[in-house]
């Protein structure tokens, strides 16, 4: 049902997803040729470049998931909103941080402690974007979603991975489509 909501929505505001997804490639883009034609001037204007770089993405990141939370709303989103949450930048980047550090770990350990933790705490990008909450605060909002919902959320989340396996796969023109839809399934997903 997420995902039926989400391309209905999709097909209504494409082009408000589609320039956020192209702006967010961009980025990426402009930071790659700023690193080959900065090459001579050492190691460590490539790292702040990075970090700049995470900064924006993760801002960049906010702001599309909540232009996504907005339409499953019932809002109109704007382009200004995908800049909008730019300060919470650094909150997003901490808690993707402290995510992938424990997923990592738990897939360590043996595959299932990090598929649990993967699964529980992966709605911290729409906590983030729904207020003020800070990292730890958005990973605990996430992991108490997820109460007594995990194996559900488990199948949605499969779900969202192997539709953005397709779009990768197509070349990673795919993700124009999969990663806006799969994103507004989520959002879908985390208002109900």
């Amino acid at each position: 049902a997420h995902f039926r909501i989400a391309w209905r929505l999709f097909k209504r505001f494409r082009r408000v997803f589609l320039l956020s997804v192209l702006l967010l490639f961009a980025s990426w883009v402009c930071l790659e040729i700023a690193v080959v034609v900065l090459r001579s001037w050492g190691i460590a204007l490539h790292v702040a470049l990075h970090i700049g770089f995470l900064i924006l993405w993760s801002g960049l990141m906010v702001g599309i998931h909540r232009m996504a939370l907005q339409v499953v709303d019932g809002q109109v989103p704007a382009m200004s909103d995908l800049t909008a949450f730019l300060r919470r930048g650094p909150s997003f980047l901490l808690a993707a941080s402290l995510y992938s550090v424990a997923v990592f770990s738990g897939l360590l350990l043996l595959v299932l402690p990090g598929a649990y933790v993967a699964v529980r705490y992966a709605l911290f990008g729409h906590a983030i974007a729904t207020g003020e909450a800070s990292a730890v605060d958005a990973l605990r909002d996430a992991g108490a979603l997820c109460e007594g919902r995990w194996w559900s959320l488990c199948y949605f989340m499969l779900l969202v991975l192997a539709f953005n396996l397709v779009g990768a796969a197509l070349l990673g023109l795919g993700l124009l489509l999969s990663f806006p839809v799969s994103l507004l399934a989520t959002a879908s997903l985390f208002r109900t």
